[in-house]
C-alpha cells in the first residue's frame, strides 16, 4: 500500500503539472475548449487510474477474483463519461484533447514502470 501511494503521488505531481500547464497555456491563448477538455480528460484519467490501482490491490490482498468483471465495467463507465460528454458538447469540448489527457496517467505509469524495470535489470547484470 505504501508503494501504491508513492506511485500515485509521483504520477499526480508529474502528470498533474503537465495538465495544469497545458490548461493554463490554453486559457492564456483564449482557447476555453482546450482548457475544459484538458481538465475533464485529466480528472477522469486520475479517477480511472486510482480505481485501477485500488481494484488491483484489493484483488491481490483478498484473493477474490469475483469482482474483476464489475471493476472492469466500472472503469469502462469512468472512461465513457468524458467521451460521451465530449461527443454531446462538441462545441464546448474537443474530443481529441479529452482522449489524449484521458490516457495520460496510464501511459505515464507504463513509462515509469518500464524505466524502473530497466534500472533493475541493469543492476542485476552487474
Amino acid at each position: 500500500m505504501k508503494n501504491l501511494k508513492f506511485i500515485q503521488n509521483l504520477l499526480l505531481k508529474t502528470v498533474g503539472t503537465g495538465i495544469v500547464l497545458y490548461a493554463i497555456i490554453a486559457l492564456c491563448l483564449g482557447n476555453k475548449t482546450h482548457f475544459y477538455s484538458a481538465l475533464l480528460g485529466g480528472t477522469f484519467s486520475f479517477l480511472s487510474f486510482r480505481h485501477l490501482a485500488y481494484s488491483q490491490s484489493k484483488i491481490i490482498k483478498t484473493g477474490e477474483t469475483k469482482y474483476v468483471f464489475i471493476m472492469m465495467l466500472l472503469r469502462l463507465f469512468i472512461y465513457g463519461v468524458p467521451i460521451s460528454l465530449g461527443l454531446f458538447f462538441s462545441s464546448y469540448l474537443k474530443l481529441w484533447v479529452i482522449l489524449i489527457f484521458l490516457l495520460s496517467f496510464q501511459v505515464s505509469y507504463v513509462a515509469w514502470e518500464l524505466g524502473a524495470n530497466i534500472k533493475r535489470n541493469k543492476k542485476r547484470q552487474r
